[in-house]
């Protein structure tokens, strides 16, 4: 167990442990005892089938570094499309194109998640936990 787990156990002791077991029983069964799919699994029920059909090998190590750079590029071409340069004065939100970028983005993130068999249902759980963290610390002036 890492740090985090340490600190995330400390401050949500039992609550933290269920996820941690709800999250190998979903991995177990590969989320499929569920019959109300949210939007978070539907976008990641996709992925997975977009990436059967491409036929491509999300296991190694290859893909996990090209989908890792293209998230960094796509976030590139997320910030072309926003006022982020300080020093321009002329500047304007393209947001159907940064809406675009970001579902690109998305595209490349949930394959990341995907080639490490991670679920929809351990994402929103680590989320949640990281939140509550994030809330802790900006109440406590961190």
């Amino acid at each position: 167990m890492n740090n985090n787990e340490k600190d995330a156990v400390d401050m949500f002791g039992a609550e933290y442990e269920r996820i941690l077991e709800e999250n190998a029983q979903l991995k177990a069964h590969k989320c499929d005892t569920h019959t109300h799919v949210d939007m978070l699994e539907k976008i990641f029920n996709e992925q997975a089938l977009l990436q059967v059909k491409l036929r491509t090998a999300t296991q190694t190590q290859e893909f996990r570094t090209i989908m890792a750079t293209a998230l960094f590029v796509e976030t590139g071409e997320y910030l072309q499309e926003t006022p982020w340069k300080p020093w321009k004065k002329q500047q304007e939100l393209h947001r159907d194109k940064a809406v675009v970028e970001l579902a690109d983005m998305l595209h490349f993130w949930i394959n990341l998640c995907l080639s490490h068999d991670i679920t929809a249902k351990e994402i929103f759980n680590a989320y949640m936990i990281k939140n509550r963290i994030n809330h802790e610390r900006a109440d406590n002036g961190y």
